[in-house]
């Protein structure tokens, strides 16, 4: 016979498996094996009250009461029971008794708040409101319940009303929701008005403003707050990133210099008045002006940070890292020269910094010798291991690995994780997953750093270095005998702890080696083993992005920061040669950056005597089902020249769309020129602009060609996708590096 304790297990999991029927009977069992056990008279009264038979519920929830009156939930219950007995009252005391005996049962307070709102005693709401949202502050429902009883409240109390009802949709990260509220607490405010809710409001708004991408707008936000509140550091900081964020370049840095001079112990704001970079050129005369201000900025920032920083001092140390390292010099690198020595100089100013910070992650390792274990044991790090175009780009050499003779370790190093990360943890033999935190953490760098020793590589490949800052600190560290870095971002990191570059035999120019301070390796072909995209699900037409049904359409796909001012005359000379052409861009997120682009080539247009929108269509960003369906419904691909197209030539191949592309004196500026060699394809590779313009007007004018041409790239395929002889060279340098240098060790001892 089962016991009292089972039966009543029983009865509770049958409840939340919602059999209550079941679990009635299971409760009135136990009942009748052990009629003095409160609990269960209790749960067995909730019961009821879900089951709707509330009169029921009321005779149990009161005989559990009649054995044990001082248990908070069993009043907390008894109140829900009045309420819908109508006996608002009595449902009132109840709720008054939970509290005497719970001050923490938030649930009391929400229902109190929740009657007296219905009989319009406000106060009495908000007060409740206020206790609940004090014991549980990140309740966003507690939130939208306080807002909506300040609102139900008289005029006086509105400004509070919108304060939040707007930190209710911030919670929720409704952020366009969220915006109308706090506007009107800003345009509404009275001396009354607490100083620190008016500070919550211009940093949450400004948050707001910030996820919607909405730049100029957070700008002036900023600009109030840096007014009103001109000691709160973190204002000129979002002030700063809004300014840049927006194309208002000259104003960042001037904000940088004042918020310098009012925090002359606080870096960041040193580093920012020197190297803040527009994301968008209005000409290439303002290249040469930035480049030549950055290269000063760059001087005089090594000299303070050289004549300030106490290396001996770990506190010193770190203020310098967290501000230096908080950055990377990442639009620098899309002027399209040559940034070794720039790269060098910051790196061996991290580097110095580091290497005192975590002195034990900066010494020298010794290589393990080939007969110590069977395999040589490569680990593979990166922010991008989803899919993002580095993650997309380089899984190929893990999936493709020689597991026989490798080991795989994976560091996954971003918070975000999606079903192309399940593909390299597949493709690894230990994957460990060690998200960066949103700030720069020391403590968070020596941890992952002492993992990643513990792990024992033979070699460490960093897959990119340069648009994470994490990725520069941890490259200016010493976590592996060998490490080496790829072209997931193409240019030099300039770091004396990075042994080698990994890049591709037919992206770099014959002076390649003069661009890196590593050692360069030049694989086979285009380096990758690079797998075709899934265009199953790429079925949108050209009316589902508005385009013209009679045009030819030129895509031209890359993130706007890729195109500089000098060859927008480019897309205009094709236009006057090709009058059914279309162009089709893809927006930053940004629309003020958005914007100024439209403005170059509104600008560029008219010295042709054209109207651009006549021409050019900027689409929104697109998902990726919709970007491959943009491929497949336009005629020719044109790729950029100072930073040409990797991922997204690769996939224009994919669905057989001509590329147009003229290779520069930069790896960067050759990824289509690459492919289209691997493929045996050098029709549409031009030797210069004029021969780019003419090759683009021909694929246009001439429908005939460019289907042979498409033809002719659907047929290579075979060349170019899941190449593995790029693997194999790989691993050929693996091995003969781990042979050398064990080779070095011990001759050395």
């Amino acid at each position: 016979m089962e016991n009292w304790q089972t039966l009543y297990q029983e009865a509770t999991a049958l409840e939340k498996q919602n059999s209550l029927t079941a679990a009635e009977q299971k409760y009135q069992q136990s009942l009748q094996l052990e009629p003095k056990q409160a609990e269960i008279w209790s749960d067995l009264g909730h019961l009821y009250y879900q089951m709707g038979r509330h009169q029921e519920a009321f005779s149990t929830l009161s005989q559990a009461l009649e054995i044990s009156r001082f248990t908070a939930l069993h009043h907390y219950r008894l109140g829900m029971v009045f309420e819908q007995l109508q006996q608002i009252e009595s449902a009132i005391q109840a709720y008054e008794n939970t509290i005497k005996l719970d001050a923490n049962l938030v649930e009391a307070y929400l229902a109190l708040g929740r009657i007296f709102v219905t009989q319009s005693q406000f106060d009495a709401a908000i007060s409740n409101y206020l206790i609940a949202h004090d014991r549980n502050p990140r309740d966003v429902k507690i939130l939208s319940d306080l807002g909506q009883a300040y609102e139900l409240q008289a005029n006086e109390s509105e400004l509070r009303s919108d304060f939040y009802l707007g930190f209710s949709y911030y919670r929720q990260g409704n952020y366009a929701a969220a915006i109308a509220p706090y506007e009107k607490f800003l345009a509404s405010l009275t001396p009354a008005i607490a100083s620190e809710a008016i500070e919550r409001v211009y940093r949450y708004l400004g948050d707001c403003l910030q996820h919607l991408n909405q730049s100029q707008r957070a700008a002036e936000i900023y600009q109030a707050a840096v007014k009103q509140y001109p000691q709160k550091p973190d204002f000129h900081i979002n002030l700063i990133a809004a300014l840049r964020n927006s194309g208002q370049t000259r104003s960042a840095i001037a904000a940088a210099a004042t918020a310098a001079q009012l925090f002359p112990e606080m870096v960041l704001f040193e580093r920012d008045r020197h190297l803040v970079l527009p994301i968008l050129y209005e000409s290439s005369t303002e290249i040469s002006t930035y480049r030549q201000q950055f290269n000063q900025g760059l001087a005089q920032l090594i000299q303070y940070v050289q004549s300030r920083a106490d290396v001996n001092n770990a506190e010193s140390r770190a203020v310098f890292l967290k501000s230096l390292g908080s950055q990377t010099n990442f639009y620098l690198h899309y002027q399209g020269q040559n940034d070794l020595e720039q790269q060098v100089q910051f790196a061996q100013l991290l580097h110095q910094l580091m290497a005192a910070q975590h002195p034990e992650l900066s010494q020298p390792l010794a290589i393990k010798t080939p007969s110590a274990r069977q395999k040589i044991r490569i680990g593979y790090a990166s922010a991008c291991m989803w899919k993002q175009t580095v993650g997309v780009l380089f899984l190929g050499w893990l999936r493709h690995s020689d597991r026989q003779s490798f080991e795989i370790y994976s560091y996954h190093l971003h918070p975000h994780s999606d079903e192309h990360t399940e593909k390299f943890r597949a493709s690894s033999d230990v994957f460990r997953h060690l998200p960066v935190k949103e700030a720069i953490e020391l403590d968070y760098i020596q941890a992952v750093g002492e993992q990643i020793r513990k792990d024992e590589l033979d070699i460490l490949v960093f897959l990119d270095v340069g648009m994470h800052p994490y990725m520069s600190l941890f490259s200016s560290l010493r976590l592996a005998p060998v490490q080496c870095v790829t072209w997931g971002h193409p240019v030099t990191t300039g770091s004396p702890t990075i042994d080698y570059f990994l890049s591709s035999e037919l992206m770099e120019p014959e002076d390649g080696d003069k661009h890196y301070s590593e050692e360069l390796v030049r694989l086979p072909n285009i380096s990758i083993a690079y797998s075709p995209p899934d265009l199953s699900e790429a079925t949108k037409t050209r009316a589902d992005f508005g385009l013209r049904e009679d045009a030819v359409l030129y895509l031209s796909c890359q993130t706007l920061f890729k195109y500089l001012p000098q060859y927008d005359y480019i897309f205009a000379a094709i236009a006057q040669q090709v009058p059914q052409a279309q162009f089709v861009f893809i927006s930053h997120k940004s629309a003020a950056i958005t914007e100024k682009f439209s403005q170059r080539l509104e600008r560029v247009f008219a010295q042709y005597g054209l109207k651009s929108p006549d021409y050019c269509a900027i689409l929104p960003r697109q998902g990726h089902n919709s970007y491959l369906s943009l491929n497949g419904i336009t005629d020719v691909f044109l790729d950029t020249f100072s930073w040409s197209g990797g991922n997204t030539a690769l996939e224009a191949i994919a669905c057989h769309l001509p590329v147009v592309t003229c290779p520069g004196k930069m790896m960067r500026s050759r990824h289509s020129y690459a492919v289209l060699k691997q493929l045996g394809m050098t029709e549409a590779i031009a030797a210069n602009e004029a021969e780019y313009i003419q090759i683009a007007a021909r694929l246009g004018l001439d429908p005939k060609w460019r289907h042979q041409i498409s033809q002719k790239i659907k047929a290579a395929h075979s060349r170019l996708y899941d190449d593995i002889t790029c693997v194999k060279a790989l691993e050929n340098f693996y091995q003969q590096v781990v042979h050398q240098q064990a080779f070095l060790a011990s001759n050395s001892r």
